[in-house]
C-alpha cells in the first residue's frame, strides 16, 4: 500500500452509490491516496423503469418518452403488418383460413378487378411500411439505449462526486469512470450481443485506458517533451525576434541562420520518434510474434494441468466466470493472468532491452538538438563580427 499511487474502487453501477464497502474504502484511504471509482455494467437493466428512477433523482432523460412510444409503435407495426399482408393475400387468392363449418356455406362471389387491384395496392403499401418500420426500429432502440446509458452514467458520476467528497482531502475530487466490459468484449468479438450495442467510446474503456496511460507516463519523457516544445522553441523564436529587432549589417543572414536550425529541430525530433517506434517493433513486438507458438503452448500446458487435476464442477464454475473465481478448495485466481505468465516474462526481458535503446536514442536526440544550438551560436559569431558589442549585450 505504501508504494501505491492510486486506489481503484470497483463496483456495479447500480450499487456504486449505496454500496457500504465503497464508503468504507473511501473513508479509510480517501485522505491519503488518489481515489478512482470504476463503475461497471453500464449496459445492465436498461429499461423504462430506469428512466423513471433517474427522473425521480432529478436527472434529465431528454426525449426518452418520445423514443419509447415510437419504439413500441414500430414493434407493433413489425408484428401486425405481416399478418395484414397475409390476410389480404389469402383473400386475393380465394383462401379461407378459418375452418369450414359442417353445413355448407354459400359460395362467395368472385372478386372484381377493382377489388383485386385495391388488395394488391394495400399489400404493396404494407410491404413498404414494413420495410420502413424494420429499418427504423433498431435505430430508435439504439438511440433510446444510448440515451439511458448516458443519463445513468451522468447521474452516477454527479452523485458520487457530491456525496463522497467528504471522504477526500480538501480540494480533491473523486475520479469516476463508467464502463461496460461486456460491450467492449463484444466489439472485440469475444462476446455476442443481441439488440443495441455501445460504441467503443461509449463503453468507457478507451477513456479509462487514456487516463491510465496519462497517469503512468514517465517523468523523463514528459520533461523532454516540455524542453523540446517549450524551452527550445522559445529559444529559437527569441533569437528570431532579436534578429528582427536590430537593424545591423547582415540581419537577413542572421535570420536565415536562425530559421534553418529551427526547421531542422522538428526533423531531429521526428527522427527520434521514428527510431523509437522502430526499436519498440524490433525489441518488444517482434519477440512476442516470433515466440507466439511457445507462448500458446505454455498457456495450453496450464489448461491441461487444470483439466487433469480439477473436478469437472470446479472447471465449469471457473469457465462460467471467465476463469476469474475461487471455490472452497481453490483460492482466488485468474486464468488469464496465468496464461500470460510466459508472455509477461518475455515482455519484461524485451522491455529492459527497449529501455536501454531508448536511453541511447534520447542521448542522440539531446546531442542533435545541442548541435543545432551550437550551429546558431557559431553562425551568429561569424556573421556579426562587426557588431560584437551588440551581441554581448
Amino acid at each position: 500500500m505504501r508504494s501505491c499511487d492510486a486506489i481503484w474502487v470497483v463496483a456495479k453501477i447500480d450499487r456504486a452509490i449505496t454500496e457500504t464497502s465503497v464508503d468504507s474504502l473511501l473513508m479509510r484511504f480517501g485522505k491519503s491516496y488518489k481515489m478512482v471509482m470504476i463503475c461497471t455494467g453500464t449496459d445492465d437493466n436498461i429499461d423504462a423503469g430506469l428512466a423513471l428512477h433517474l427522473e425521480n433523482e432529478g436527472q434529465s432523460v431528454g426525449n426518452h418518452d418520445e423514443l419509447l412510444i415510437r419504439e413500441r409503435e414500430l414493434r407493433k407495426l413489425v408484428k401486425r403488418l405481416p399478418k395484414k399482408m397475409e390476410t389480404r393475400q389469402a383473400k386475393l387468392e380465394g383462401r379461407n383460413k378459418t375452418k369450414e363449418k359442417k353445413k355448407k356455406k354459400k359460395k362467395a362471389k368472385p372478386l372484381t378487378d377493382n377489388a383485386k387491384a385495391k388488395l394488391r395496392a394495400q399489400i404493396t403499401q404494407f410491404e413498404a411500411d414494413l420495410k420502413v418500420a424494420e429499418a427504423a426500429l433498431p435505430m430508435t432502440a439504439q438511440e433510446r439505449f444510448e440515451l439511458l446509458v448516458d443519463a445513468r452514467n451522468a447521474n452516477t458520476i454527479r452523485r458520487l462526486k457530491e456525496e463522497k467528497s467528504d471522504h477526500l482531502s480538501p480540494g480533491k475530487e473523486l475520479d469516476v469512470f463508467c464502463v461496460s466490459n461486456l460491450h467492449y468484449a463484444a466489439l472485440k468479438g469475444a462476446r455476442v450481443i443481441n439488440g443495441p450495442r455501445l460504441s467503443a467510446e461509449m463503453t468507457g474503456v478507451p477513456a479509462l485506458r487514456s487516463y491510465v496511460l496519462d497517469c503512468t507516463a514517465p517523468d523523463l519523457l514528459q520533461a523532454m517533451d516540455d524542453y523540446i516544445n517549450h524551452k527550445f522553441t522559445i529559444f529559437m523564436k527569441g533569437l528570431a525576434m532579436w534578429a528582427k529587432s536590430y537593424s545591423v549589417e547582415g540581419s537577413e543572414q542572421l535570420l536565415d541562420a536562425i530559421k534553418k536550425p529551427q526547421g531542422e529541430a522538428q526533423n531531429v525530433v521526428d527522427g527520434f520518434v521514428d527510431r523509437l517506434m522502430a526499436a519498440a517493433e524490433e525489441l518488444v513486438i517482434k519477440p512476442i510474434e516470433v515466440g507466439q507458438a511457445e507462448l500458446v503452448a505454455a498457456a495450453g500446458d496450464i489448461v491441461e494441468k487444470k483439466l487433469r487435476g480439477w473436478y469437472w464442477s470446479t472447471i465449469r464454475a471457473f469457465i462460467r466466470r471467465d476463469g476469474n473465481h475461487r471455490t472452497s478448495v481453490v483460492p482466488q485466481q485468474s486464468w488469464n493472468e496465468q496464461f500470460l505468465e510466459a508472455a509477461n516474462k518475455l515482455t519484461r526481458e524485451s522491455w529492459e532491452n527497449f529501455l536501454e535503446r531508448e536511453k541511447e536514442l534520447a542521448k542522440e536526440l539531446k546531442e542533435g538538438l545541442l548541435m543545432l544550438v551550437r550551429k546558431v551560436s557559431t553562425t551568429i559569431n561569424s556573421t556579426c563580427s562587426t557588431c560584437t558589442a551588440s551581441l554581448q549585450c
